[in-house]
């Protein structure tokens, strides 16, 4: 992300359900998410860790994570 410029908002975190969903990385701009345990139609694969992807979307928020250390 150096080449971008973009500045760190939320560092590497864990999604949390009753278990480890994947993982998410903000940026100002931009966020990267990770699903555990689905391919390319996350959908399909995990029904329910996409549907709290899509709704922190939608809400204009990170996916749920654990506190910082």
């Amino acid at each position: 992300m150096q080449e971008f410029q973009l500045q760190l908002q939320a560092p590497y975190q864990l999604c949390l359900a009753s278990v480890i969903g994947g993982y998410v990385v903000g940026y100002k701009g931009l966020t990267f998410v990770t699903v555990r345990g689905a391919g390319h139609l996350v959908p399909s694969w995990q029904p329910e860790r996409a549907l709290t992807l899509i709704s922190s979307f939608l809400y204009g928020s990170l996916p749920t994570v654990l506190p910082s250390n």
